[in-house]
């Protein structure tokens, strides 16, 4: 299974194409601390088609804290000094993490559709106990 799921600020405004066709390619990088001893960061290539894509360039730029879920691709190029090896994140579903003052938003490839993410409710655990336990 070719999935990935990733949880990271942008490191600069997204980079935006589009192609003959009209449709969007939103390109940027993601700052995903690892959370290993040595508080290393990866920097994983991500991108977004379509209306996705448009979504990306309307309300991500650098420093926003995004959820990425999507799949890895692998590519090459000539490069100057010989063959260029790439990997990238391919988006299907971007999450805008709510900053102070904000509401979270998910935003799907395949649905195609912008969906508001439900509040979190608390739940007590004591609520639904019966009085009348016969312990």
């Amino acid at each position: 299974m070719n999935s990935v799921e990733l949880s990271g600020r942008l490191t600069r405004d997204p980079e935006i194409r589009y192609t003959n066709d009209q449709m969007c390619v939103a390109a940027f990088t993601l700052a995903v601390d690892r959370h290993d001893k040595n508080k290393n960061t990866d920097f994983p290539s991500v991108k977004a088609f379509g209306r996705l894509g448009e979504i990306v360039e309307k309300y991500c730029k650098k420093g926003k804290l995004i959820e990425v879920r999507g799949t890895l691709e692998t590519g090459s190029y000539e490069g100057k000094n010989g063959k260029v090896y790439t990997t990238d994140v391919v988006a299907d579903k971007i999450n805008l993490v709510s900053e102070p003052q904000e509401q979270k938003h998910s935003y799907s490839a395949a649905a195609n559709k912008i969906e508001q993410a439900p509040e979190p409710q608390q739940v007590d655990a004591f609520a639904e106990v019966d009085d009348d336990v016969p312990f």
